[in-house]
């Protein structure tokens, strides 16, 4: 579809191509019999209520992850069918997450979830066959180059935009703030992306 280069997508997992909120959910019922009563309204689990405080969500996150969270991922609807048509078009797909990017706590407890983060997550685009062309474990999603990226996390969506970098939202309750490209669905992801880069 290329003339020349082709046109390379930055995308991220978390909330955009699968849904953490579910595996998370799962969890709680699994192990505390009770799961959230809903979506998270912002980028904070104790804010909406889904935890006492951040340092409970994070004991949750890292018990779910080294029960195999990112192992068992849960693809939107389409999201698989999306990227597989992407790359037929000749987009290149760079999948930009911070799983395993830095240690959440502090010390070797901190080191180990953060390899069993990078070694499941490769490990479940594996399992489910999925269709890429790099994985990258990054803070800033910016550290990976690309022309366009898709992100729901408004502290990631703000630094693209402060840096002048092309996004698209994935749209979430808690990014509705923020103003600019956004995708609801992944089939509407498809066409924005299209669009925008005129292919």
């Amino acid at each position: 579809m290329f003339d020349s280069q082709p046109a390379v997508l930055v995308v991220d997992l978390d909330n955009t191509t699968f849904d953490y909120d579910r595996g998370l959910a799962e969890h709680m019922v699994r192990t505390t019999g009770q799961g959230p009563s809903g979506p998270p309204e912002f980028y904070d689990y104790a804010r909406s209520g889904w935890f006492p405080t951040n340092q409970d969500w994070l004991a949750a996150h890292s018990a779910a992850v080294m029960e195999g969270l990112f192992a068992r991922m849960w693809p939107y609807d389409g999201a698989l069918e999306g990227l597989a048509s992407l790359r037929e078009d000749g987009f290149v797909v760079k999948f930009a997450t911070a799983h395993g990017s830095r240690s959440w706590m502090p010390g070797p407890d901190g080191d180990e979830l953060a390899r069993v983060e990078r070694e499941t997550t490769a490990a479940g685009l594996r399992m489910l066959g999925v269709e890429y062309d790099e994985l990258h474990f990054v803070a800033s999603k910016a550290e990976v180059a690309g022309d366009l990226y898709i992100d729901d996390a408004p502290s990631h969506l703000a630094d693209l935009d402060a840096r002048g970098l092309p996004r698209i939202a994935y749209d979430q309750a808690y990014n509705r703030h923020l103003p600019g490209l956004r995708a609801t669905n992944w089939d509407e992801l498809g066409s924005v992306i299209r669009a925008r880069l005129g292919a």
